[in-house]
Formats: C-alpha cells, sequence, structure tokens
C-alpha cells in the first residue's frame, strides 16, 4: 500500500512541475497579437498572400486573444494553467497554418521556375 501512496504522490509531484513549467513558459508569451503582427513575424507582405490566409486565421487568432484574456482574469492557477494550455494549442495551430502556406508557396515556386532555391 505505500508504493502506491508513493507512486501518487511522485506522480502528483511531476505533474505539479509539467504544470508550472507549461504555465511559466506560456506566461512569456502570453499577449494578445494582431493578425498582421503574425503576417509580419512570418514574413508575409503581399496583400493577395495575406487575402488567401484571412479566412483561416481569423478565428483560430480571434480565440487565441480571447484565451489571453481569460487567462490575465483568471482567478486561480488551475485555470490559468488551462487556458495557457488553449494558448499553446492555438498558437500551434496557427503555425501550422502559416507552415503549410509557406511550404505550399515554395513548393509551388519550385514548379513554376524549376528552381529549388
Amino acid at each position: 500500500m505505500r508504493d502506491v501512496f508513493i507512486c501518487k504522490t511522485t506522480r502528483n509531484k511531476i505533474y505539479l512541475i509539467y504544470k508550472f513549467i507549461i504555465n511559466f513558459l506560456s506566461m512569456l508569451n502570453i499577449e494578445q497579437k494582431s493578425i498582421e503582427q503574425y503576417f509580419s513575424e512570418y514574413g508575409i507582405n503581399d496583400p493577395d498572400e495575406k487575402i488567401k490566409l484571412l479566412p483561416e486565421l481569423t478565428k483560430i487568432i480571434y480565440d487565441r486573444n480571447m484565451h489571453v484574456v481569460w487567462y490575465e482574469k483568471a482567478d486561480d492557477e488551475y485555470k490559468k494553467s488551462q487556458y495557457a494550455e488553449g494558448l499553446k494549442e492555438l498558437d500551434g495551430r496557427i503555425k501550422d497554418i502559416f507552415d503549410d502556406f509557406l511550404s505550399n508557396k515554395k513548393e509551388k515556386n519550385i514548379s513554376e521556375t524549376g528552381d529549388l532555391a
């Protein structure tokens, strides 16, 4: 019985450390961002390219910014950790959208020019 208790305690400690690390790392990047900030971050300056991405990005970036607001208003660490995890997921989805777009753009340029650079 003591072994089970130690395992649960250890598991709980590991879980709390994990939550603390996630919360700490996410606090470094918890601020609202505009769509233009993302375009600038990923080097997308062409208005036609921006228009192609807007339908995919608008709702996700809105949701992300709402998570920031909820995070800032949260009154306990558990809620904050939940919002931080949500932010991490949304940031991953946003990154995937931009990565896919840039990858497709690069493939299109290669197929049009035949140039690998």
